[in-house]
């Protein structure tokens, strides 16, 4: 049986009692506030694999497919 199966199988056997404290004890759990990020750390991402190719060259021939 999965962790989180066990887990459910053994709060449905809690009281309305415990089941309410294990609650009041969850909640005061500190979840950490996720970290921000800026778009201008994505800058310069992937510029290797741009390195060798003609930006000019290569949407002339994207435009070339589409029609």
């Amino acid at each position: 049986m999965s962790i989180d199966k066990e887990l459910i199988n053994k709060v449905k056997s809690l009281s309305q009692n415990e089941r309410t404290k294990l609650v009041k004890i969850i909640m005061g759990f500190e979840i950490p506030p996720k970290e921000k990020h800026n778009l201008t750390e994505l800058a310069g991402l992937g510029t290797e694999i741009w390195k060798d190719i003609d930006a000019q060259e290569y949407i002339a021939k994207e435009r070339e497919d589409w029609t």
